[in-house]
């Protein structure tokens, strides 16, 4: 038995499951879904439904005959009182007549109270029939053909039987017992053997009445149910059509999209974040375009440099000497310098950078990193110092938990910054100071400087700014784009402002891990 499951279950379910999940779309599926829980649903609800009617059909039938059994013990228990309380002087025929009446024979007064009747213990008139019998007697049915009543005594033993022969015992036979009182006491028991659902003529045209229109419901809930199916499925897979139509255009290089809508569920928030996608994708295409032209131009300039005056000394317009050399070298240190900035610049975009993370103390780095370019700010007649606010005192040293090399390769760009974009008689003001356990040093030179909005853009790679302040012939504007990989990577901040010196103010925001004095 389980090996035949298991084999029914290899054969039909699998495949089955195969062409659900691998063949049909998410329409059908979902269209499937909808349609299989509501036919379930629908078919368990009628289930229910007929089950109570019939359950329901089932305890009217046995108060129905409940009540014929108390009327038939209220005439009983006259006899029984008429015939001085004992059951064997009854005449039996007028017992047995009363086991065999239907309720409507018994809602009268007792035999021997009606006017102008027979007294009991006449035989019963043929002429006469119950008008349930009648009615039973339309469709063709015998008056009480399935049930049959005894005249049980308080011992349980038969006393009366009402004769009818055409009723066979089967599993559907229930028993019905009314016990029979006189002043208090009981003086026997009616009991009534009858079929537990009546198998009437009416009482099937009922039932199949009722069996019809539970059909009729469910057929009809069933279309509503393909519709509101159908419907609903629709209605989940038009925001799911225009999702797939734009990642295939995203996926195509098209990042134009207009994904304009008002839904405010899980739907509407994956097509804002999609067109989100779009605009971020839109942006990056542009700056790697952007990048290019950059890099391009960077290493054209040397590039063209060396070609002419390799050119201009082939010809003999040069000659070949130790200062067309140098200018040669410069050329070359130039296009090496730039293409390290650039590998420098990639692994830190990356996080290819490997960091040795210790506990260094900033200060005495700054100051040695300072003093290593002390004499080419003053070549160049820029005042260089440093203000150190961590409570006034030159000894206090703060300890970050950092890559030294690193951090020292921070300061170095910063440094360089300044130094080639600050003009002559210039000046720089490096400031450190502490707040909340956050280590701050601010870079800040003087003129020339750089509008607000511009110095939002000068931590980007190649970035070009105001001519007032554009690169010479020293840099590749690479180095704020590494300080702030640097930064980022220790889990600080990097931001520039205008400088009330006149020029560029750049600020530093490390976390202090642990701090000495």
């Amino acid at each position: 038995m389980w090996r035949s499951a298991v084999v029914a279950d290899e054969t039909v379910i699998k495949p089955l499951k195969l062409l659900i999940l691998t063949v049909m779309n998410i329409s059908k599926k979902l269209f499937l879904s909808f349609l299989g829980l509501t036919t379930l649903v629908l078919f368990a609800t009628l289930s229910l439904a007929r089950w109570g009617f019939d359950q329901g059909f089932a305890d009217f039938i046995n108060a129905m005959e409940k009540q014929r059994l108390e009327g038939v013990a209220a005439n009983l228990r006259d006899i029984y009182e008429k015939y001085d309380e004992d059951w064997l002087r009854a005449p039996p025929f007028e017992i047995v007549r009363l086991l065999s009446r239907s309720d409507d024979g018994l809602r009268n007064p007792p035999p021997h109270q009606r006017r102008g009747q027979a007294p009991l213990h006449a035989p019963p008139r043929q002429t006469a029939a119950p008008a349930f019998d009648k009615e039973l007697e339309r469709f063709n049915r015998p008056s009480h053909a399935l049930v049959h009543t005894t005249l049980l005594d308080t011992e349980h033993t038969l006393l009366f039987n009402a004769p009818f022969p055409s009723f066979t015992s089967n599993k559907s036979t229930t028993i019905t017992d009314v016990v029979i009182e006189f002043n208090s006491q009981p003086i026997g028991i009616l009991r009534s053997y009858h079929s537990k659902l009546d198998d009437s003529h009416i009482a099937g045209e009922f039932s199949q009445q009722q069996l019809i229109w539970s059909a009729s419901v469910g057929g009809g809930c069933l279309v509503l149910a393909i519709l509101l199916a159908y419907f609903l499925s629709k209605l989940l897979l038009d925001p799911i059509q225009t999702v797939l139509q734009s990642v295939a255009k995203l996926r195509f290089g098209d990042y134009d999209l207009n994904l304009t809508h008002h839904r405010k569920d899980e739907l509407g928030q994956l097509m804002t974040d999609i067109e989100s996608l779009s605009q971020t994708l839109k942006s990056t295409k542009r700056a790697k375009s952007r990048w290019i032209a950059d890099i391009s131009h960077e290493l054209r300039t040397p590039l063209t440099v060396l070609v002419g005056e390799i050119d201009l000394i082939k010809t003999g317009v040069r000659p070949f000497d130790q200062k067309n050399l140098s200018s040669l070298e410069d050329e070359v240190n130039r296009l090496t310098r730039l293409v390290e900035d650039l590998y420098q610049l990639s692994v830190s975009d990356t996080g290819a950078l490997r960091y040795q993370m210790t506990y260094i103390d900033v200060i005495p780095l700054l100051e040695t990193v300072v003093a290593k370019k002390a004499l080419e700010f003053a070549n160049k007649d820029i005042s260089l110092s440093i203000s150190n606010l961590i409570k006034r005192a030159k000894n206090v040293g703060v300890s970050i938990y950092a890559d030294q090399q690193r951090i020292e390769q921070l300061f170095l760009n910063l440094l360089n910054n300044s130094l080639q974009y600050t003009d002559s008689s210039g000046a720089l003001r490096i400031q450190l100071e502490v707040r909340s356990d956050t280590l701050i040093i601010t870079f800040s030179d003087s003129a020339p400087t750089v509008s607000e909005e511009e110095c939002e853009q000068i931590f980007k790679p190649l970035q070009r700014q105001d001519a007032a302040r554009t690169r010479f012939n020293s840099g590749a504007g690479l180095g704020l784009a590494i300080c702030r990989n640097i930064v980022h990577a220790h889990h600080g901040t990097i931001c520039a402002t205008p400088s009330v010196l006149g020029g560029i103010s750049i600020t530093v925001s490390l976390p202090i891990k642990g701090s000495r004095m």
